[in-house]
């Protein structure tokens, strides 16, 4: 079986990624804010669904992830925690350029 949870994880950085680019929204650029942002979500998200899933309310399908686990989450969910934040802002930084907001 395909690993569709990472595919589908890669595919949104990659697609967050062209925007920020081609539309110039400079999220990048902007490292220092952009990975604090992204450290409070990781440890929030990281510790809430490490929880849930070791008390059992919700599991993840083995037939659509890779394999690796750290402590009890799929690799694949914890870099949605990484991309996450990024593929936001860019979905955002989109919207107002869209709408000619250019106050980022």
């Amino acid at each position: 079986m395909l690993p569709e949870y990472f595919i589908m994880i890669i595919t949104l950085a990659i697609v967050s990624y062209i925007l920020d680019s081609k539309l110039d929204l400079n999220i990048i650029s902007r490292g220092r804010a952009l990975a604090k942002v992204s450290l409070l979500t990781f440890l929030l998200f990281f510790a809430v669904d490490s929880w849930i899933t070791w008390r059992g309310i919700w599991e993840f399908s083995e037939s659509f992830l890779l394999g690796p686990y750290i402590f009890n989450l799929p690799i694949e969910e914890v870099l949605l925690f990484i991309v996450a934040p990024y593929a936001s802002v860019a979905l955002w930084g989109t919207g107002m350029k869209i709408f000619h907001r250019n106050n980022l």
